[in-house]
């Protein structure tokens, strides 16, 4: 049987800290890795850590995942402090505690980052919800 995802359960979903993000449980490849992946209003990309970094917990391992489809792009954000670049591809995504959907998205594989993750901060990647 389905389950559809209330918004409570969305919103119970929320977790972070004032200064250092908010983000979302989300799970990416087959079979599902889990990340944190936090929620940005003033950028428009999805991008996982794919590649060891001290202060990531874990990682989007692309090797890993059978339905990964490299689009052999590479991809550089600057940001006013800090960048990321990595590599462009798609793969399955959902959000565990939402709407019982998994959809194939396009995905930034970051591979190098500059002052991008924050120590602490507890999240893996970013979702950009602007434009």
């Amino acid at each position: 049987p389905s389950r559809r995802g209330s918004f409570v359960e969305m919103v119970d979903n929320l977790r972070g800290k004032s200064g250092q993000g908010y983000y979302v449980e989300m799970t990416v490849g087959s079979p599902p890795q889990t990340l944190n992946i936090l929620v940005d209003t003033g950028s428009s990309n999805f991008a996982v850590g794919a590649a060891p970094h001290p202060f990531l917990h874990r990682y989007y391992q692309r090797q890993l995942s059978s339905t990964y489809r490299d689009l052999r792009k590479g991809v550089y954000v600057p940001y006013t402090q800090g960048k990321w670049e990595g590599e462009l591809g798609t793969d399955l995504v959902s959000i565990p505690h939402g709407p019982n959907v998994t959809v194939r998205a396009n995905i930034a594989a970051i591979t190098e980052s500059d002052k991008f993750f924050i120590n602490g901060s507890n999240w893996e990647g970013i979702l950009g919800l602007a434009y």
